[in-house]
């Protein structure tokens, strides 16, 4: 199911069976941008509109789920720019932590640059994570970390 997708990238709901994680619900977002001169307001209003609708949704139908944000794609064009944005989204995702603390095991976060991963960090600094958080540079070393999360969890849910 897609929640989004614009020009700042997609992002999609959807079932994982994999060698690492079996019949669990991840949120994907395959991010292109994190701000561009392109990126209006009306558009991050969108994205944020999108994205609570889908919080709003998990809460209500206590829907587990595990983020992974893939930023292997991200380059920065104008950091002041990026960092704004970043706070904004950081200022979003706070309104929503009873969701995560509800519904979301943990997040990944897959970066290749360390420019972006330094944006990133910083955002991590403006906005605590109510779950864990894991950064890191290919998929499979997240799925390696969510897998041993998700097991963890489950072991204390039983």
């Amino acid at each position: 199911m897609i929640i989004h997708t614009s020009e700042i990238g997609i992002i999609e709901f959807k079932k994982v069976n994999n060698g690492f994680v079996n019949n669990s619900d991840f949120v994907f977002f395959k991010i292109k941008n994190l701000y561009s001169n392109n990126l209006s307001d009306e558009l991050i209003e969108k994205l944020f509109d999108d994205l609570k609708t889908f919080f709003d949704n998990s809460k209500k139908n206590k829907i587990i789920f595990t983020q992974i944000y893939d930023l292997t794609d991200v380059s920065v064009t104008n950091i002041q720019n990026e960092l704004i944005f970043v706070k904004k989204y950081a200022d979003f995702l706070k309104k929503f932590d009873d969701v995560f603390r509800e519904c979301n095991t943990g997040t990944s976060i897959v970066i290749n640059s360390f420019i972006v991963k330094q944006i990133i960090n910083t955002m991590l600094c403006v906005y605590e994570s109510i779950t864990p958080t894991h950064i890191s540079t290919s998929y499979g070393e997240s799925f390696e970390w969510l897998e041993k999360l998700i097991n963890k969890n489950l072991k204390v849910k039983i």
